[in-house]
């Protein structure tokens, strides 16, 4: 029987090789050749020896792949060179012949592990490829905005939400030489960051002539010339450390005595540190506070709720480019209106690379080397389940299932016997599930078993609830009865102080990794190395922790999505990208906790209207695959849709609760003077305005507008006219409008599924008479964020369950006939 799993791609793990071997013959005692090979070593080998009639006295002593820790591929001169710098090491010319030496293979395996990790590498400028698509439409928006801002007088700053691997950096840097720049300031929360931004300015042929300035830098840069373009990095930790008098660090001066053409501000979602960042890091030592303190700076005081670009201090900068990683189409802030922001989400790359590929079949496609995502979800029998089920839901808690106690070596998992358990299952050894599944005729999906699966488990990341359960489960891998299968991994904990702090933990990792051809190695964390970091050769992440947040599950999620590709492989074709890894996996055992983030994140990434639409779309980017216990399949997304909204507690009886509501009078300013006339008469409804009393969204406050003090049906706002009796007014009448959109959908002869159907209505008399407003005036104040699509589409959806419901004892639906079904599957 077939399953979904055999339509996954396979990994391109082809490379060519570089080889040594020597002849056991007397007279070449001493010589080893080192050469290269595009196909196997084995047979270039006898192909060279055979010949001379050598077969039987050749002995190969290596068969390594020609690529870099970072992609590159390179030839055996590479490591020719490197042979010849070291000592006691010649070169055997007689004979005319330049790939043998008189050395040891020790020799060979050193000068070959420096080319690898790009020891002898300098920096040139050798990369010319071009802006993308949605790179240069960024590059025009932020232009556009920019110019707009200074000439009127706005705030000159500018938001590129785009999720990891747009190339910020790159974009950055073309809108600075948009813009003339000549002094570029990059401040960033992730110092490891560094790296990448000193690449793009340094390597790539359109930034000829710059320089790169930063604290490790030994240049003096008040000599840098006034027409030549610097970048300056540096962490805002470090830009805002002062001396022990208060004084500004000497290092420092020329920032702050520069006027900035542009200050990039990167990782600017790190400015928030929301609950769902932390969550997260969660983790790490001390509930996160060391990756916290990397990530946010050792300040003293609570400035969750900062402006990141305040805490600049005195940096004087003309325009402000802010850079976030989220994975949603708009960060939920005030900060920006939606004129200041460019997004670019996973469901644009990935359609952006289908739409390449449809078009132009013969061209090199610049998206071809970003995986597609394919999320696995795993139903583990009861057996294994049973002693962390949880919580009203009855859910299966995959803190529980890992809780452990103990600390390094002596650190053990609670549950033991159901963990190892769990690694059985992995392999398809658990006697049980596997005749389950023989019992149905199918083959074994389990993630080690699957040979369509297997390829990509070579390198994984496993995302565990704590420090303890890391070092339980490196323990446990490594136990006796489990060395047989995982003792062939490398196992990589990196968690706790002793890793290190962000990226000081990644080394041990990919020197572990190596090219990632010829080895295998499971990284075990628990936030470590899961924000802001690149392994290329990570190919799938079991998540093994109970996130309950999608910005959470999706930025760990993303960390497996990285590109692996190597350029001109064979050294003949320097237009050719070999893509290694053409798709990834998310790997999870929660079902229900998955597939509710996966509906969460797929409603956050389109435009509001249509949750159902924003999923299946989402899902046809994504595919979502099930195991019930005997077989493997594609997920249904209607599925999918009520196990998100089935598990909210949304009240679906009247939307009085004020987190269907933003009342900010500043959003105001984005309506048209027809749609706030049309607002302001909107009735307040009297007592029946009132809000129920709850945390869940705090007002913003704004300056007064004029024009919302008074209305048609509740009176004025207050004889003082005050900011905060204004901002109370906007309330009563936006509550109004929530409450009646549940009074809407049940007089309606249409069933609505979303806010969507809502507002394309048919029944514009009724609709008037409801609201006290047209369609597009209510739709002008969904776009301008004062009511909460989010909440109030979770609230639809659950509504048109309880209201189909209702009719089912009577074994009909009288709105079935009625309905002007506008959705597919309604």
């Amino acid at each position: 029987m077939s399953s979904p799993l055999d339509d996954l791609p396979s990994p391109d793990v082809s490379a060519k090789r570089i080889y040594a071997y020597r002849l056991n013959l007397t007279d070449l005692d001493g010589r080893i050749k080192v050469g290269e090979t595009g196909r196997t070593v084995g047979s270039r080998v006898r192909e060279q020896v055979s010949t001379a009639g050598l077969a039987d006295v050749v002995e190969i002593l290596m068969d390594e792949p020609a690529v870099t820790v970072t992609g590159r591929s390179f030839g055996d001169k590479a490591v020719h060179e490197e042979l010849k710098k070291l000592p006691d090491v010649t070169p055997v010319v007689e004979g005319g012949g330049v790939e043998w030496f008189r050395c040891s293979i020790e020799d060979v395996k050193s000068a070959y592990n420096s080319v690898v990790q790009e020891t002898t590498f300098t920096r040139v400028r050798d990369k010319s490829f071009r802006l993308r698509h949605e790179q240069a439409a960024a590059v025009d928006a932020a232009d556009a905005y920019l110019n707009k801002a200074l000439t009127d007088g706005l705030e000159p700053r500018f938001l590129w939400n785009a999720k990891m691997r747009f190339g910020k950096t790159f974009a950055a840097y073309h809108l600075a030489k948009r813009r003339d720049a000549k002094r570029i300031l990059v401040v960033t929360y992730k110092p490891a960051v560094e790296d990448a931004w000193e690449t793009d300015a340094t390597t790539h042929t359109d930034f000829e002539g710059w320089k790169f300035f930063s604290r490790s830098s030994t240049t003096d840069p008040t000599t840098f010339a006034p027409v030549t373009t610097v970048v300056c990095f540096s962490s805002l930790q470090d830009l805002r450390g002062r001396t022990e008098d208060g004084s500004i660090k000497e290092h420092h001066e020329w920032i702050y005595a520069t006027e900035w053409d542009i200050v990039i501000v990167d990782e600017y979602h790190y400015g928030a540190w929301n609950d769902a960042t932390r969550q997260l890091l969660a983790g790490e030592v001390s509930g996160g506070q060391a990756e916290v303190a990397a990530a946010r700076g050792d300040d003293a005081e609570d400035e969750a709720d900062q402006d990141l670009a305040e805490k600049l201090d005195n940096v004087k900068g003309k325009t402000f480019l802010c850079l976030s990683g989220t994975p949603f189409r708009a960060i939920a802030s005030s900060e920006f209106s939606p004129g200041q922001i460019y997004n670019w989400t996973y469901t644009d790359e990935q359609r952006a690379k289908e739409d390449f590929t449809r078009d132009h079949p013969d061209v090199w496609n610049p998206y071809a080397a970003l995986p597609q995502m394919n999320l696995l979800v795993y139903e583990l029998p009861d057996r294994l389940r049973e002693v962390a089920i949880s919580g009203s839901r009855a859910e299966f808690d995959l803190n529980e299932f890992f809780r452990a106690f103990g600390t390094g070596g002596g650190a053990v998992f609670e549950h033991l016997d159901q963990v190892q358990g769990w690694l059985d299952w992995l392999r398809g050894q658990d006697v049980d599930a596997a005749v389950e599944v023989l019992a149905a005729g199918t083959r074994k999906p389990f993630p080690y078993a699957d040979t369509n699966v297997l390829p990509y488990m070579n390198h994984s990341v496993w995302f565990l609830p704590s420090v303890a359960s890391v070092f339980a489960m490196k323990n446990l891998l490594g136990a006796s009865q489990n060395a047989s299968y995982w003792g062939h991994f490398s196992i990589q904990p990196v968690a706790g102080t002793p890793a290190g702090i962000g990226a000081a933990a990644l080394p041990p990792v990919r020197s572990a990794i190596g090219s990632g051809y010829d080895t295998k190695t499971i990284t075990l964390s628990c936030g470590k190395l899961l924000t802001g970091v690149t392994v290329p050769q990570w190919s799938a992440i079991l998540m093994l922790n109970n996130l309950g947040a999608p910005e959470g599950y999706f930025q760990a999620a993303f960390r497996v999505q990285s590109p692996w590709s190597v350029w001109n492989p064979n050294g003949g074709e320097p237009n050719y990208e070999q893509v290694i890894k053409p798709a990834c996996l998310v790997i999870d055992f929660a079902p229900t906790r998955a597939l509710r983030l996966f509906a969460d994140y797929g409603m956050r990434l389109g435009d509001g209207r249509d949750a159902d639409a924003d999923v299946r779309d989402l899902a046809k980017f994504l595919p979502v695959l099930g195991f019930d216990g005997t077989e493997m399949r594609e997920v249904d997304v209607d599925t999918i849709i009520d196990i998100a909204f089935e598990s909210t507690s949304i009240d679906t009886r009247a939307m009085s609760s004020k987190r269907f509501i933003s009342a900010s009078l500043a959003k105001l300013e984005s309506l048209s003077d027809d749609v706030r006339r049309a607002l302001e008469r909107v009735t307040k409804g009297g007592d029946e305005g009132a809000m129920i009393d709850d945390d869940e969204t705090t007002v913003n406050q704004n300056p007064e507008l004029s024009g919302m003090s008074g209305g048609s049906g509740g009176g004025g706002s207050g004889e003082g006219g005050g900011e905060e009796e204004s901002t109370s007014d906007l309330e009563d009448r936006l509550t109004f409008l929530a409450q009646r959109i549940n009074a809407y959908m049940y007089l309606s002869d249409i069933v609505e599924k979303n806010v969507k159907d809502v507002l394309d209505t048919e029944e514009d008399e009724l609709f008037r008479a409801v609201f006290e407003l047209d369609s597009k005036d209510l739709g002008a104040l969904l776009d301008a964020g004062l009511l909460n699509e989010q909440a109030m589409r979770l609230a639809i959806h659950q509504f048109r369950r309880v209201d189909e419901a209702s009719f089912t004892y009577t074994g009909l639906n009288p709105r079935a006939e009625r309905t002007g079904d506008r959705s597919p599957d309604a």
